[in-house]
């Protein structure tokens, strides 16, 4: 606890440290920061976390976040200030409240937590564990159009952890940024937003200082192979280490990024992931795509 409590600091500071985006008009608080420190046994379908969570908003007593079913919360609390003492915070968990999002797969997977912060807490710091493994929907759809499903799974297969798991502490407005350390067996790879930074101890830091509606974390064995393009790092992250394939792909950023900079603006990240995932997807995210294994053999 002591330990991984040490290298969360980096992150509380990196994340306290940036200008809140906007004011609530409304009495109620909205998530604005994530510095969490996570390890990932994928052999067991486990994850342990500790996030430091942090609000805007007037908080008080009665504040609602959701969090996956499956993931036994340890402590909610606060560190004392200047100390590494722990203060605790009662909660209860009662099933889901939210309005939903559309997809009853999410609001089947999350239950709502009401924690006592005092009056005017501005962030709380939270320990959860448990397992993680809703096997994997085959999709039934003409053309494989949506792709497979799952809310979220950790496995010997691979990992892939969405906002719709419920993997971290949210609330249905937050707008987010996130400071994730991860760390993943010998061998293991994650991919999420923002900045990438090799620690200590095997631990990988994922830093984005664009706020974003969730967070996405995946994870394999994988082959990274980069390249620079336009003063943004661009890697693939495939099962096996084909670089004829990597290099198709990387090429092919090199026309296409710079030709949607030109049509919108800027491209607001540092960098662009073209990630190889375990089963049928064609997704998005901020900052990496996370394409199936057939996807990526199609021919451009």
């Amino acid at each position: 606890m002591r330990k991984l409590l040490l290298l969360l600091l980096a992150g509380i500071l990196f994340i306290s440290s940036m200008p809140v985006i906007g004011q609530y008009e409304s009495d109620f608080p909205e998530i604005s920061g994530h510095a969490m420190t996570v390890i990932i046994t994928p052999d067991d379908h486990w994850i342990s976390a500790l996030d430091v969570v942090f609000l805007e908003g007037a908080a008080g007593p009665g504040f609602e976040f959701t969090l996956n079913k499956n993931l036994a919360i340890k402590y909610i609390g606060r560190i004392a200030e200047g100390t590494l003492s722990l203060e605790k915070f009662d909660f209860e968990i009662v099933p889901y409240q939210g309005s939903g999002t559309g997809e009853v797969d999410e609001t089947a997977t999350v239950h709502t937590v009401i924690v006592d912060l005092p009056e005017g807490a501005d962030s709380f710091l939270i320990e959860y564990e448990g397992e993680i493994n809703d096997p994997i929907n085959p999709s039934t759809a003409l053309g494989r159009v949506r792709g497979d499903y799952t809310s979220g799974i950790i496995s010997p297969e691979g990992v892939y952890l969405s906002s719709e798991t419920g993997w971290y502490p949210d609330t249905e407005f937050s707008m987010a940024k996130y400071n994730v350390t991860v760390q993943l067996p010998e061998g293991w790879s994650s991919v999420s937003q923002g900045d990438r930074d090799q620690q200590e101890y095997g631990f990988v830091e994922w830093t984005s200082s664009v706020p974003s509606d969730g967070c996405v974390l995946v994870a394999n064995q994988y082959n990274i192979n980069t390249r620079t393009i336009d003063g943004v790092e661009c890697s693939t992250y495939f099962y096996m280490d084909n670089e004829d394939l990597s290099n198709q792909f990387l090429d092919k950023l090199e026309e296409y990024l710079p030709a949607y900079v030109e049509l919108f603006g800027p491209y607001p990240y540092s960098r662009f992931d073209i990630v190889e995932n375990f089963f049928s997807t064609g997704y998005g995210m901020p900052g990496f795509t996370l394409l199936g294994s057939r996807v990526l053999t199609m021919p451009f």
